[in-house]
């Protein structure tokens, strides 16, 4: 009913918005097309807004600039020079409000007070104060904001539940939080086991404290405007938070940890409260939130995302009507940041979807939303640093209060200068007349910059063909399908998919294509009844790391291609030695998790869990006894972690781009990893090798294949064709594992892999064969629910022969169930309970 009622909502507010964006403007638009820069993944849903815009004003064209080409960062990486890159190369951009203090406004972006007034339509008063003030300065406004994000306390309501402790509410006190936090704090000896508070970014929190206690922060009826850092108050406010660390123990000290270490505190600790921002609710569901507490007046430090107007574009009145236009349009279906227009707001339903309780936090720290220069969070920062180290409170707020004061007489002096000089950058140029132009979603994640330079390499080659590359989404096939023309995506495929257009035909039409360079492995999952739909890509694999320095200590060979699995077991008992001050691990599995791949390894060792039929075998003597190899490994030869198990069969939390801790600590000898993980985590203090996993009886090394596909309804099938054959020889275009065993061995693949991650590969791929998981497709894979209870039971000492025995008589009686009939949730449900009344079901 909830989804029905937003659709409706958004049907309205479309409505409405259509009726009011039809009035004729005050100012006449020439004929023009104007740039606009987003992040690559933002690109489809501006894509479908431009074209919306254009019917409005079809004198306006709106062209794409993509962000991660003109700033030239790694992923997840900014510069503080990317917004000159921008504005440069656009008319107009997408950014957050940060930006304004990283540059003197003027220099980047266009004031937009004279455009308000020449629009009718627009009203400032429909914008949240708080959102839009922080695109303002010197009376002047230089953007428009559509979604704001507000910094909250996130709490565990279970173990204020478990400890009788209240539940913190709007309005509650300092004393109130700290009573709360010394309650939930868990000691065990010296050290702490858990935190009640953990906040990530002092640098944000602090201001909102120090406004309690004093008001604004900046005396700005001064000139030039003067910091009020060494008010009293501040002091106050300051030593009362350090001492949250230093005299109550409440909170990790943040001065002893790196940043991402205290990110990423909140999901690996579990602090009962922590600081977070608003748009991460969706992945606490189950975390209360809270304003801060309050010691004086309320205050809530919030953030936004906006649109700007590049200051050297020569069509501002057309790039006001865009991102105008822009800020009135409902939030993606993937956004989580609070509407910055309350008419969208409330037209929307966003209120009444978010929940009452949720609603009502939002809405109040939105009307108590204060924002400084980021200098003076600076400043509040480095004097709680101070503090933090042992420096008097009122010493360090001095020093920090003459900086700061400083360089906000230097912000404003900027601000009073004319504008630096430029011209946006001409829009690229459009296909020619008659030309072929093929829409291309690159994989997920994967290195726009390098596509698009294939594609103008391509170009070259076939003039009649353009192609326009976009960044690769998430949805489902058929979503893709339905999107583009061709298209990289996974490429396991169930089978009997119709939205894919069959390759046969255009290999055979092309004598130059050869299928022989594709290992077969790769091919076979991409054929539906004979009928090949895909070429291989790439993949994601597990390989066998290894910690060279502590096998160079032992005198011990390094693992090689032609190991088995039994070497692999003994080496990794025979270098752990829990006894010693830092105990050393033989071996730990990927994700740090015992419970999730054990099937993997249970086949990997020769044990086969269900026959062809998909009934299960767990009682099978080579069962019983490849999980006892198993067990041996996990319980003489793993850290305490792995044997962790958590709320499902999969452990949580499951990280990527980081190692399992007793890894980084160089205490483990040997551990599997994703390839893409592994070069994506931070490095490693000591020399890692590489190698394949042993072979065993069948392979270990889990893929996550990517293909490339042609949609059935392009209109284009041979200029796709042409454009994916090309793709599928290029080294450039793979972002994991290469397929074809040419490109493996490349020199160009091997300097960007490293050569002992290539020739562990090519190892791989010599092997032909790998691990498709047969029982992940169908109804036999919720059996080894029976199987991990058995695996579990033998980890706390039983048997594993006895313990499998009891899995296969229910995971048989389960299987003999679902036999019966067309196989639905319900009855999977219903004959797992049957079988089981204690069964735990997925979503329980």
């Amino acid at each position: 009913m909830k989804r029905i009622q937003r659709i409706a909502a958004l049907a309205a507010l479309l409505a409405l918005l259509a009726a009011c964006t039809t009035t004729t403007p005050t100012v006449q638009i020439e004929t023009v097309t104007i740039t606009f820069a987003c992040k690559d993944y933002q690109r489809d849903r501006y894509r479908d807004l431009a074209q919306e815009f254009h019917k409005l004003y079809p004198a306006i064209t709106v062209a794409f600039v993509s962000v991660d080409e003109v700033t030239g960062n790694a992923p997840g990486t900014v510069s503080t020079d990317d917004v000159y890159k921008i504005a440069a190369a656009a008319d107009t951009f997408v950014d957050s409000s940060q930006i304004l203090g990283w540059a003197t406004p003027q220099d980047i972006v266009l004031d937009l007070t004279d455009l308000t007034k020449q629009d009718e339509r627009f009203a400032l008063d429909d914008f949240y104060p708080g959102p839009l003030a922080l695109f303002q300065s010197g009376g002047k406004l230089w953007g428009l904001p559509f979604e704001a994000n507000l910094l909250l306390i996130f709490y565990n309501p279970k173990l204020f539940d478990a400890a009788g402790v209240p539940h913190p509410q709007i309005g509650w006190s300092w004393d109130d939080f700290l009573e709360a936090a010394s309650r939930l704090t868990i000691h065990e000896g010296d050290t702490v086991k858990q935190y009640g508070y953990m906040d990530p970014w002092p640098f944000y929190s602090l201001p909102a404290f120090a406004h309690q206690k004093v008001g604004p922060l900046v005396d700005y009826d001064q000139e030039p405007p003067l910091a009020r850092l060494d008010a009293s108050g501040i002091a106050e406010a300051v030593q009362w938070y350090a001492d949250l660390a230093l005299v109550h123990g409440v909170m990790p000290n943040p001065t002893t940890m790196d940043s991402m270490t205290r990110q990423r505190f909140p999901y690996e600790q579990s602090p009962a409260m922590w600081v977070n921002f608003s748009h991460s609710k969706d992945s606490f569901p189950k975390a209360g939130i809270v304003p801060f507490p309050e010691a004086g007046e309320a205050a809530t430090v919030s953030w936004a995302y906006g649109y700007f107007v590049s200051a050297g574009t020569v069509h501002p009145e057309a790039a006001w009507r865009w991102i105008e236009f822009l800020t009135r349009q409902p939030p993606d279906r993937y956004a989580r940041g609070i509407p910055a227009h309350k008419s969208v707001a409330e037209e929307t339903g966003y209120w009444k979807e978010l929940g009452d309780e949720t609603a009502a936090v939002y809405r109040y720290a939105l009307e108590h939303a204060v924002n400084y220069p980021g200098v003076v969070n600076w400043g509040l920062n480095n004097a709680f640093e101070m503090v933090l180290q042992g420096g008097p409170v009122e010493v360090a707020l001095t020093e920090v209060q003459a900086k700061v004061s400083d360089r906000l007489a230097e912000a404003a002096a900027e601000a009073q200068r004319p504008p630096e000089k430029f011209t946006v950058a001409s829009p690229v140029p459009t296909p020619t007349p008659g030309g072929t132009l093929i829409r291309f979603l690159a994989p997920y994640g994967a290195d726009q910059t390098a596509y698009r330079a294939l594609a103008e390499r391509f170009h070259q080659d076939h003039p009649e063909v353009a192609v326009e590359v976009s960044p690769g989404a998430s949805g489902s096939l058929a979503e893709q399908t339905a999107a583009a023309d061709c298209f990289a995506w996974y490429g396991l495929l169930p089978g009997g998919f119709d939205v894919l257009l069959a390759l046969d035909p255009l290999i055979a039409d092309d004598g130059a294509f050869s299928l022989d360079v594709f290992p077969p492995a790769f091919l076979e999952p991409l054929q539906t009844d004979g009928v090949l739909q895909g070429l291989p890509l790439e993949t994601d694999a597990w390989l066998l790391y290894h910690n060279r320095d502590l096998f160079d200590a032992a005198g011990v060979p390094y693992p090689t291609a032609d190991w088995t699995s039994q070497q692999l077991i003994e080496q990794a008992i025979a270098f752990t030695n829990v006894s010693a001050p830092e105990p050393i691990y033989g071996f730990c599995p990927r994700d740090d998790g015992a419970y999730a791949n054990a099937p993997d390894y249970v086949a990997w060792l020769g044990g086969q869990l269900f026959d062809a039929d998909g009934r299960p075998t767990f009682d099978d003597p080579i069962v019983v006894e490849a999980l006892t190899r198993y067990a041996d490994l996990i319980t003489k030869a793993t850290p305490p972690s792995a044997t962790e198990r958590g709320e499902s069969r999969w452990p949580y939390p499951t990280w990527w781009g980081g190692h399992p801790g007793p890894v980084g600590l160089g205490r483990v000898a040997m551990w599997s990893d994703f390839y893409d993980n592994h070069r994506g985590a931070p490095p490693l203090n000591f020399e890692v090798g590489v190698a394949p996993l042993p072979a065993g009886a069948v392979p270990l090394t889990t893929l996550s294949p990517r293909a490339l596909f042609i949609s059935a309804q392009t209109p284009h099938p041979d200029a796709c064709w042409d454009w994916i054959s090309f793709l599928s020889a290029q080294p450039e275009a793979v972002s994991w594992l290469p397929v074809r065993r040419d490109i493996a061995a490349s020199e160009a693949w091997r300097e960007q892999a490293g050569a002992k991650t290539a020739d562990a590969w090519l190892a791989i791929l010599d092997r032909g064969k790998t691990n498709q998981r047969p029982w992940a497709v169908s109804m036999a894979y919720h059996a080894l629910y029976w199987f991990d209870e058995a695996f579990a039971d033998v980890l706390a000492g039983a048997r594993p022969a006895a313990a499998l025995a009891q899995a296969q008589s229910k995971a048989a009686a389960f299987a003999d169930c679902m036999a019966v009939g067309e196989v639905t949730e319900e009855v999977y449900r219903t004959c797992a309970r049957q079988v089981d009344p204690n069964v735990v079901l997925p979503g329980e």
